[in-house]
């Protein structure tokens, strides 16, 4: 896992806190470190809506994700 996501040479407050969680060693809730009012959203749900969002830039399905993906085919 790269903590440095951005591989700007510097580990943010964020990318911290999503390595804490990713890990499962957070010991409390995070608020945004950018100060943001929005609600926290949980490193792995960021992981899907990133995936997501990588899926349709790529313009590939659901179900084609998901053929990829089995690989024994069962």
């Amino acid at each position: 896992m790269i903590i440095d996501e951005d591989m700007e040479g510097h580990i943010t407050l964020k990318e911290y806190q999503d390595a804490l969680e990713a890990f499962g060693q957070s010991g409390e809730t995070h608020v945004s470190p950018e100060g943001y009012e929005t609600a926290y959203v949980s490193f792995e749900h960021r992981c899907l809506f990133k995936l997501m969002d990588i899926l349709k830039s790529r313009d590939i399905s659901v179900e084609e994700f998901y053929r990829m993906s089995d690989v024994d085919h069962d």
